[in-house]
């Protein structure tokens, strides 16, 4: 008995050093990345200082965006460049965060416990520095250092690919992040409207001139409305809309109706729109990969709860859930990004609300700054339980929207160009 008791306690005590072990390298090894991010962040905003001495500083790392350009092409010039400044800044940002948070950790591990936090320490250091080396070897075309001709679709949350740093290269002040996309989180910096040709509906609505106004904020190229009973209709598109939709990078679908034809006007019109915009949309030409569109569709928490006997509510909620396999769709779909937008009621010409539509395209902007493609508009918390059905309960219908996209090949050598900027 005594033997095999002990054999237990051994297993367990192995089971949670090996647990220690793994949560301790995974702090130290993210925060050394979180602080690369931070500096990072810094030597960016330098870059556009009017002081010329903050400016020389951020060359340390704009080497790296000179050598690896906006069109996501290498330039030889920069090879070694990079590699004697940017490669080392990485590196030792990493060493300072790891060890910066070992420190603090044995401020709260006991005198016994801190030998066995420091062995792992030393383990992360060896792993990041190892690192450095086959980057160094690969002269910096590693992983995250695609050039591709079209971005592909992001499916990821939390850790960083190559998708997702493509976009830091083609915009350098955002997509900061990278291992991690926290500093991203905490920033905003996890999308960007700049030069953005967007499409929208119901701008004569409370939500659409609300969302039109923080549009304006955000340095996209232009904005076009299409209006009810001039581009589009119950039962058609026009001529004038579909060429407004072949020059479109977002659309956005924030029309609606909450008494009559609901069914039409919620789901039939919005869908129809879409097929259009995969039909009539034409990727941007010109050296610059090219990006994936957007749809953004205004939904509403009455997808989730029941209408209380309210048969108006009722007819409402049922045209809003009728869009949702749709919508799963577009989510689904490696061609398009699609952000589903769920609203708790704000006030409107549909009726009062404690909030207003300006406070939920506040937080809708909010939300996709930080790279939300589902958005809870919320102050209820019902929208956050909507996640759960929409991503694991709606089941997508085979709808065959697909949009061009362009080709995606990598480009498999590098070239010498003209520096570009950060």
């Amino acid at each position: 008995m005594g033997s095999q008791f002990d054999d237990r306690l051994a297993i367990w005590q192995t089971a949670i050093y090996a647990s220690l072990a793994v949560a301790y390298f995974v702090l130290y090894y993210f925060s050394g990345t979180l602080l690369f991010d931070i500096i990072h962040f810094l030597l960016h905003k330098c870059a556009r200082s009017p002081f010329r001495v903050l400016r020389q500083i951020s060359k340390v790392h704009s080497v790296h965006h000179w050598y690896f350009d906006r069109h996501l092409r290498y330039n030889n010039r920069y090879k070694l460049a990079n590699a004697l400044t940017n490669l080392p800044l990485e590196l030792s940002c990493q060493l300072v965060g790891s060890w910066l948070s070992q420190r603090a950790l044995s401020m709260v591990l006991r005198e016994d416990d801190q030998g066995f936090a420091t062995a792992i320490l030393h383990l992360t250091l060896c792993v990041e520095v190892i690192r450095v080396i086959v980057v160094v070897i690969l002269e910096g075309k590693d992983s995250n250092h695609v050039g591709y001709l079209s971005v592909p679709k992001d499916g990821g949350w939390l850790l960083v690919g190559p998708e997702y740093h493509s976009l830091h290269h083609m915009y350098p002040d955002q997509f900061m992040g990278s291992v991690l996309r926290l500093f991203d989180w905490i920033m905003g910096t996890s999308s960007t409207l700049k030069n953005k040709r967007v499409t929208i509906t119901g701008v004569g609505g409370a939500l659409g001139a609300a969302i039109k106004k923080q549009l304006e904020c955000e340095n996209v190229e232009s904005i076009t409305a299409l209006r009810f009973g001039v581009h589009f209709d119950e039962e058609s598109v026009s001529e004038d809309s579909m060429k407004i939709l072949a020059k479109t990078d977002i659309l956005i679908l924030t029309h609606g109706l909450r008494h009559g034809d609901v069914m039409k006007a919620n789901y039939e019109t919005s869908k129809r729109l879409v097929e259009v915009f995969s039909q009539q949309r034409k990727p941007r030409t010109g050296r610059r990969p090219t990006e994936l569109p957007e749809v953004w569709y205004a939904g509403s928490e009455s997808e989730m709860h029941p209408s209380w006997g309210n048969k108006s509510l009722a007819a409402y909620s049922a045209s809003k859930r009728r869009f949702l396999p749709f919508a799963k769709s577009l989510y689904a779909s490696d061609t398009v990004v699609y952000r589903h937008i769920v609203l708790a009621a704000f006030s409107s010409k549909m009726g009062p609300a404690i909030v207003s539509a300006d406070w939920a395209a506040k937080w809708t902007m909010w939300w996709i700054r930080r790279g939300a493609r589902y958005v809870p508009v919320t102050y209820t918390g019902l929208a956050y339980l909507h996640f759960f059905k929409f991503m694991f309960v709606v089941k997508a219908e085979r709808s065959g929207v697909r949009f061009e996209i362009g080709g995606q090949a990598e480009v498999p050598t590098s070239k010498d160009g003209t520096k570009g900027k950060m």
